[in-house]
């Protein structure tokens, strides 16, 4: 009988386990795209914002390793204060492509030189969906680092 429950334990654990992976989920920029966006007035500021409301589609990805492949832009030096945006032609005095709302905090990320700015890269991080802060962009990669250029 102990060896019948052994087997079925470990079975159970090896089953279990085959939908699981370590590997991050590659995500584009239309994933990212899948929000609306409400005024909230904050008293602290007195100030209206829009504050985003992440669909359920990216909702999944919070919290996840995820892969993004985009075009960085140097912030701050100092800070190592990095964006990554979809779009190859913004500038740092205007990040905002196509979209202001769809650029990614990859403060801190490693791998990246100044030169880089021109280049297509792959950057990989765990994803943080920031709603609550006016202060930080909406989407923040924890941890990044280039794992292509």
């Amino acid at each position: 009988m102990k060896i019948f429950l052994s087997i079925l334990f470990i079975s159970f654990c090896s089953l279990t386990s085959l939908g699981q992976s370590d590997e991050p989920i590659h995500i584009t920029w239309e994933d990212l795209e899948k929000v609306e966006y409400e005024d909230v007035y904050l008293d602290s500021l007195d100030a209206w914002f829009w504050m985003p409301v992440f669909s359920d589609h990216i909702l999944k990805y919070d919290g996840s390793r995820v892969l993004i492949t985009g075009y960085f832009q140097l912030i701050s030096k100092r800070d190592k204060n990095f964006w990554l945006t979809k779009d190859k032609k913004a500038s740092v005095g205007c990040v905002i492509g196509d979209n202001p709302m769809l650029n990614i905090d990859v403060s801190g990320c490693r791998g990246l030189r100044n030169s880089d700015s021109s280049l297509e890269i792959t950057i990989e991080g765990k994803l943080r969906l920031n709603s609550d802060d006016v202060y930080r962009l909406n989407f923040i990669l924890e941890n990044p680092q280039v794992v292509k250029k």
